[in-house]
């Protein structure tokens, strides 16, 4: 059907553009590690779009990177397996206990997530 279309209609763009990514919108049938669709994408980010309006309102622009910090970081703690509640609840106690600046970076939720892990163990030797 290609090539009767009339070069440069849109249908000829569209079609050509298909023809050039073939091997990529095959891999769902060959490999089943790749989704038909971007269902799962387009869900995750919808809260992102809904949360654009809402940014307007974030009373300042100090306020908006405040809340950006917070989605990041939860957003991390999502992808890392890591319980959201359990991590700020144990973050903001060590933080308001004096944490030391300097090793903020291992209240990350991936860092964090890796101590939690280990402290089991830990704590089991200490009882000894």
């Amino acid at each position: 059907m290609h090539q009767r279309l009339v070069p440069g209609t849109p249908l000829y763009v569209a079609t050509q553009y298909a023809i050039n990514q073939e091997a990529v919108w095959r891999r769902c049938f060959t490999d089943g590690r790749f989704e038909i669709d971007n269902g799962e994408v387009e869900r995750r980010i919808r809260c992102v779009a809904l949360g654009r309006k809402n940014y307007l309102f974030a009373g300042s622009d100090r306020g908006a990177q405040r809340l950006a910090v917070g989605y990041t970081v939860f957003g991390s703690c999502r992808m890392h397996g890591v319980n959201p509640l359990a991590w700020a609840t144990d973050v903001i106690a060590k933080l308001q206990a004096g944490w030391p600046r300097e090793r903020l970076d291992e209240l990350l939720p991936d860092a964090w997530a890796r101590a939690s892990l280990a402290a089991p163990a830990t704590g089991d030797a200490d009882a000894s």
